[in-house]
Formats: C-alpha cells, sequence, structure tokens
C-alpha cells in the first residue's frame, strides 16, 4: 500500500469522479459486519494491466479465519477504483466500484465511459456476482447492508447532470436482474426513492430548488436505523466557489446545507430535515464532511459552521461591512445538532470553539456508548494536531 496514494480514512462524501490520486483507505482492510459476528481483512490491487483482484479473508469474532480467497473483477485494473467495501451478515461481501470503459482522455466528457459496479462475493469466496449500476457521472454513492440479504444503495449525479438522484434497494443475487444498468430496470423487486435537489450558494435550506437544478448535491452516509429503516446524511458541497479577496479571486470549497432523511421499511421517506450551514477550509476534504451517531432517541450532527454564516465569510474575503479586514476564513465552531426518530430539532447549537487556526475534523469523531461523549481530532493546518473530548450535554446544546 502506498502512503502517497492511500490514507487512514476515506473522505465522505466519496468524489467518485474526482478522486483519482486515492486508491484505498486504510480504515476498509478490516470491515465488520452490522451485527458485529464476523469481520473481513481484504486486500485488492491498483493499477495493473490485468483484471483487478481481491484477497479476503474472512473471519469470526475472535479473527479466526473461517474461510480465505482470491478473485477477480470482470474489468481492468488499471481502470477502476474500488470505493466501498461491505459485509453482511450472512457472510456475503457487496463492493462499490467505478470503471472508466474507455481509451483516452478526450472520452472523460462521454458519460457512456463511466460506471458503477456491485459486486457480491459469495459461496464463501468460491464466486463473485457482478451487476452494473449506472452508466453515467455519478458524483457519489454509499451502500448499506439490509438484513433480509438486500442492499441500500444511494446515489447522487452531483452537479453535472440535474439528475436529483435516488436510493435503490434491491437483492443483488436476483436472477431476474439484467446486463443493463440497474438504476433503469423496472422490475417490481427493485424498490426506488427518488431524491430531491436541495441547498443553496446563500446558505438558506428554506429556499426550494428548482427540479432540473444542477445542484452539487451528495452522499455523506447511508445507515441502517429504526424499525427496518435506513437514514441518509447528504451535504451541499460547491467545488468551484469563487471568494473575493480584494482585487483577486479565490476557488474554494463552499460547504453548504446538511440534509437527514429518513427512509422506512417500506422504501417511502418519513421525513427529511435540512440544517444551515455556511462553511469554508482549507483543511482538506476529512473537515468539511458530517460526524454523525445514530441511538436509539435519534441521530446526532457534528459539522463546521461559520457564525455569521455567508455574510461572515463574504466580510472576511474583502466584501460587505468588514472590507478588508479579515483573510479567508475558517470555521469559527463546530456545530451540533440533535434530531428525534422523527426528525425533530430537539437540541442544536455550538458543541466546540476552537483555537486560533485549528480546525475540527468531523469524520474521525468516536462517540461513546453513552450518546454524549465524543473524542474529536483538530488539525492547524501545519503540522499539529490536538484532541477533544465534548460534552454533548454541556458545551453548547441548548433545550
Amino acid at each position: 500500500m502506498d502512503a502517497a496514494t492511500s490514507m487512514g480514512r476515506r473522505p465522505q462524501p466519496d468524489p467518485i469522479l474526482f478522486s483519482l490520486g486515492l486508491t484505498s483507505a486504510h480504515q476498509e482492510r478490516l470491515v465488520r459486519s452490522p451485527d458485529g459476528q464476523h469481520y473481513l481483512l481484504n486486500m485488492y490491487s491498483h493499477g495493473g494491466k490485468d483484471a483487478k483482484k481481491i484477497w479476503c479473508v474472512y473471519m469470526d469474532a475472535q479473527l479466526n479465519e473461517v474461510w480465505s480467497a482470491t478473485l477477480e473483477f470482470p474489468f481492468a485494473d488499471d481502470r477502476s477504483r474500488v470505493h466501498q467495501i461491505s459485509l453482511a451478515d450472512n457472510g456475503n461481501v457487496h463492493i462499490l466500484s467505478y470503471v472508466f470503459r474507455c481509451d483516452g482522455q478526450e472520452k472523460m466528457g462521454d458519460k457512456m465511459c463511466h460506471e458503477i459496479h456491485l459486486s457480491t462475493i459469495i459461496d464463501q469466496g468460491k464466486t463473485m456476482k457482478n451487476v452494473l449500476v449506472d452508466k453515467d457521472f455519478v458524483s457519489s454513492a454509499r451502500i448499506c447492508e439490509r438484513p433480509d440479504g438486500r442492499v441500500t444503495l444511494a446515489v447522487r449525479y452531483g452537479a453535472l447532470t440535474g439528475i436529483p438522484g435516488q436510493v435503490l434497494t434491491f437483492d443483488p443475487l436476483d436472477a431476474k436482474l439484467k446486463t443493463t444498468p440497474l438504476v433503469d430496470q423496472r422490475l417490481a423487486s427493485i424498490r426506488k426513492v427518488k431524491l430531491t435537489g436541495f441547498g443553496t450558494i446563500d446558505g438558506d435550506p428554506n429556499k426550494p430548488a428548482t427540479v432540473r437544478a444542477k445542484l452539487p448535491d451528495e452522499v455523506v452516509a447511508l445507515l441502517p436505523a429504526w424499525d427496518g429503516g435506513t437514514v441518509l446524511i447528504e451535504i451541499f458541497l460547491e467545488n468551484d466557489f469563487q471568494l473575493p479577496v480584494g482585487d483577486a479571486v479565490a476557488i474554494r470549497h463552499f460547504c453548504g446545507a446538511v440534509r437527514a432523511s429518513y427512509i422506512d421499511a417500506t422504501d417511502t421517506i418519513r421525513w427529511q430535515r435540512t440544517l444551515d450551514r455556511a462553511y469554508l477550509t482549507t483543511a482538506g476534504q476529512a473537515y468539511e464532511t458530517v460526524g454523525f451517531n445514530l441511538h436509539g432517541t435519534g441521530i446526532d450532527l457534528l459539522f463546521g459552521h461559520t457564525p455569521r454564516g455567508l455574510a461572515g465569510i463574504l466580510a472576511s474575503g474583502g466584501e460587505g461591512a468588514d472590507k478588508g479586514k479579515g483573510l479567508i476564513p475558517e470555521p469559527g465552531v463546530l456545530k451540533a445538532v440533535r434530531l428525534d426518530r422523527q426528525g425533530q430539532v430537539t437540541k442544536e447549537g455550538t458543541a466546540l470553539k476552537q483555537e486560533k487556526d485549528f480546525a475540527a475534523s468531523p469524520i474521525t469523531a468516536v462517540f461513546g456508548s453513552d450518546a454524549t461523549h465524543v473524542l474529536l481530532k483538530s488539525f492547524d493546518r501545519g503540522t499539529s494536531y490536538n484532541y477533544t473530548i465534548l460534552d454533548l450535554s454541556q458545551f453548547g446544546l441548548q433545550e
């Protein structure tokens, strides 16, 4: 594993079309099943001219080997990347991959050259089944396991196509599945939920989006939730936000609204909650995302936020009342929001005010079993890190 092309954690959202430099994430080398009874140790090839290969060991809860296998994917190694590996309770392994089928960079603008595949390893590593999910500019996607052997997959197309995206629930081993893209198939066994666009560059979560608006909405996580349903977490992420700085213009990532959605066991969206946010940072993608903890009474969300919102960002950059008095802003606070199982905000506020130059990384948040205490890492965008234990019952959360 090359340290120059790998990371400890995969940033979320995971930019499928723009992550050419990231080949793997160390955290994904050991995957746990949802029931915690089995683990999968894995390693896969990258950059070769032959078929992509994966080596894996399936282990019990004490890390004793149950079976091991080496398998080949039905696509070339140097034209594909693995983006997620998931282990089901029944021992099946699901692998989400991106494949570029065409020759030459001049074909990058042809959506038919871009493919998303879901591969399933079954029969104790003896067989691999493959499903073509889509041939299009898929920007981000995540899968989660369902207890009945099915898989739920959330797909977003970002700002490239104007297609909002969808959530699909299906059995990847269904004999009725065709070789055509899964998203276009009309089988009764494939349950589909259409997603709507959300978020604006002005940070107003209540401003409605047009049906075909090309909004940079991305998938952060898809989680098994209460009563057989799932929770989908998304963010608005504009990669080319132009920030005036004096007589110049800086290009930054603008992190806008956060949205949580609950999809019940019948594949119906029961509620959606959009949370206001305006946030810029130069610390990296791991600092733009959302930390989350799903528990018995709801879900907690953590994310960086500029206290004065977009107006404060523009003012610091050279627009507004404080013109010329500040530099490009970093997130001033870490915001915390608690939603109950009906999607209502029960608590929200400031969880952490950072020291100067430090930015908190929500993706590193480790939540305690009491759903109150959180261990969090922060970075000064140089060579220093610090760690903070937060008590969400005390730090800034207001009833």
